[in-house]
């Protein structure tokens, strides 16, 4: 479901990425490096099956 939720997120994101990345490569980068980090928390905390993780930064 973890997944799920990021393949339906994801394709749009990385088109917005894309156009802005275009114009402002700098700041493209920094968001899709929030973006990953915040993915990496997110499923580690959904994967551990206690919803109070999933707001967690770990």
């Amino acid at each position: 479901r973890g997944h799920q939720n990021s393949l339906e997120v994801m394709p749009i994101f990385f088109v917005l990425l894309l156009l802005g990345g275009v114009r402002h490569p700098l700041v493209a980068a920094g968001l899709g490096f929030v973006y990953i980090v915040a993915r990496y928390f997110y499923f580690t905390g959904y994967s551990s099956g206690d919803p109070a993780k999933r707001l967690t930064l770990g």
